[in-house]
């Protein structure tokens, strides 16, 4: 039996039947999408540093793109099942089964069927947090450790004496976690000292109090540092603070990337939404008081737990209470945390993934806050969050990843010069990359494929000039079609291929298979990536 449900909401199914549906048809949508999109260059990259060479160079050259324990299961999919999209992004699978796997548990103390159903709608179906269940990467690992270990908090701090098996699970997920993605220590270091600080608050001697925090500590920390131990090899690799510089400059922009992100999933807006539009420019200005409406509400949050938890007694209400005071101060500590880390150490704020984090303490935030506020209010907050949820769904079958809309063309760019190769089987094609961007997809496919013919170089800053100008057969740009025009005439390699959805552009020399783009038109992208 669900927590707080009366003897009616026990005999509606439907509720049930629907989140079970919602779960498995994110989870089929995951996996379709891993196996068809094309690989992104972060993806890429993590395969050639790191999954392709031995495990002695697993800490070489550390940056933040090694999510060690993505890059782990990475290995050891490839080894097993040779190398294809899924297979190296089995972790990001992983996490996403875990993720879905805690929903309900953590959903079940929020009374009422239908309301569960909207909060799993909302955690699920935000296109920010879709695209990570099927990338190689380590963030739906995070995102499902951080579920896990609110779940163990909030099953440890409501039982006394407390149960020993729930301080295990605490350290196991907060240390998965961490190893999963280190972006996610903020939320981590302010659930610990929420749990040691509500240990220590409740009623008993000081005596009792203190044996209490002991035994948290304890152990929370004897799992925590056996499966923690391998971020001890970041220090071999050479990380260090200038290893993380990818974020925004200030909370305001944090805000405003995170919920620009979420509502629209770095679409144009105005090409494909017209009527959108003027919410999108109004996130656009209103980048500062996105900011204070956090905050606000997260203080708001945390005090509506507080009275409520304190004035309703009714079966449910206050396990709801608690995990939204959980939650809430969780998130408020986070952005605290943020805030004294960017101003005392020069870290930036969160920016898009590395902002998972909030995006689901602020969504828990806000469905726990509205099923308790009072009748006359609950209605409008509700329907907000129903429309909320609409406009995530019309952006549940996107084509490509939002962090690399460069790269959804990423195989149709590679078939293009398989195609060419066909031609002159017996020539190597060199490929320069301007900038960087569209190297490491291509090497991912020149090693899924065995393309030993395809040799792919970056652009150098250093040397810029002498390679643009140097014996290359095409180069694959990412730039503003005046600038590759510009480009083209310099270098005398006419435009072969021209996609203005990713702003790609391909110069070569023309061949039989591959005459200038005037004279033979657009390559069909789409039926590509049918075609993979």
């Amino acid at each position: 039996m669900i927590l707080g449900e009366d003897s009616w909401e026990r005999r509606q199914w439907m509720p049930t039947v629907l989140l079970g549906c919602l779960l498995a048809a994110v989870l089929g949508r995951s996996l379709e999408r891993a196996w068809l999109q094309p690989i992104t260059h972060d993806e890429a990259l993590t395969w050639l540093k790191w999954a392709r060479g031995p495990w002695a160079g697993f800490y070489e050259n550390y940056i933040a793109n090694n999510h060690l324990l993505n890059t782990a299961i990475a290995k050891l999919s490839v080894s097993w099942f040779g190398l294809s999209p899924l297979s190296l992004r089995a972790g990001g699978l992983l996490g996403a089964g875990l993720y879905l796997l805690g929903l309900p548990v953590l959903l079940r103390r929020m009374d009422g069927a239908w309301w569960r159903l909207l909060a799993a709608g909302l955690l699920t179906l935000n296109p920010l947090v879709m695209d990570y269940f099927a990338l190689a990467r380590g963030y739906s690992l995070a995102m499902a450790g951080l579920l896990w270990t609110l779940i163990a908090a909030m099953n440890y701090l409501s039982k006394d004496p407390r149960p020993r098996r729930w301080a295990l699970g605490l350290g196991f997920w907060a240390a998965f976690t961490l190893l999963a993605n280190l972006s996610f220590a903020f939320p981590l270091a302010a659930l610990g000292g929420l749990v040691v600080a509500w240990d220590f608050l409740e009623p008993g001697s000081l005596g009792k109090r203190c044996s209490r925090v002991l035994f948290a500590c304890r152990w929370a920390a004897l799992p925590a540092l056996v499966l923690a131990s391998p971020l001890v090899g970041l220090w071999k690799g050479g990380a260090q603070r200038g290893s993380f510089t990818f974020g925004s400059p200030n909370l305001s922009s944090m805000t405003e990337n995170l919920v620009r992100l979420s509502l629209f999933h770095g679409t144009d807006v105005r090409r494909h939404h017209g009527f959108l539009e003027p919410l999108s420019r109004a996130i656009e200005n209103g980048g500062h008081a996105l900011g204070m409406s956090l905050m606000g509400g997260l203080i708001l949050g945390v005090f509506i737990a507080w009275r409520q938890g304190r004035r309703r007694r009714e079966r449910g209400a206050a396990h709801a209470a608690q995990l939204l005071g959980l939650t809430g101060l969780v998130a408020l500590g986070t952005v605290i945390l943020l805030i004294a880390a960017h101003r005392w150490q020069g870290l930036p704020y969160p920016k898009s993934r590395t902002g998972l984090p909030l995006v689901l303490l602020v969504t828990l935030v806000a469905v726990f806050t509205t099923r308790l506020l009072s009748r006359r209010l609950r209605g409008p907050a509700g329907l907000a969050l129903v429309a909320l949820l609409a406009l995530f769904a019309l952006r549940a079958s996107e084509g490509h990843f939002a962090d690399w809309a460069y790269d959804r063309d990423s195989l149709a760019r590679f078939r293009f010069f398989a195609r060419w190769h066909d031609e002159e089987p017996d020539k190597p094609l060199s490929v320069l990359c301007v900038p960087f961007l569209h190297a490491p997809a291509l090497e991912f496919y020149a090693d899924m494929y065995d393309a030993d013919w395809l040799r792919v170089e970056r652009l150098r800053p250093a040397n810029a000039a002498s390679q643009l100008m140097g014996p290359f057969d095409a180069m694959s740009c990412h730039l503003p079609r005046r600038l590759a025009e510009d480009l083209s005439r310099q270098t005398k390699r006419p435009i072969l291929l021209d996609d203005p959805t990713t702003s790609t552009i391909i110069l070569g020399r023309v061949c039989k298979k591959n005459p200038p783009l005037e004279e033979r038109g657009q390559i069909n992208h789409r039926e590509e990536s049918q075609g993979h």
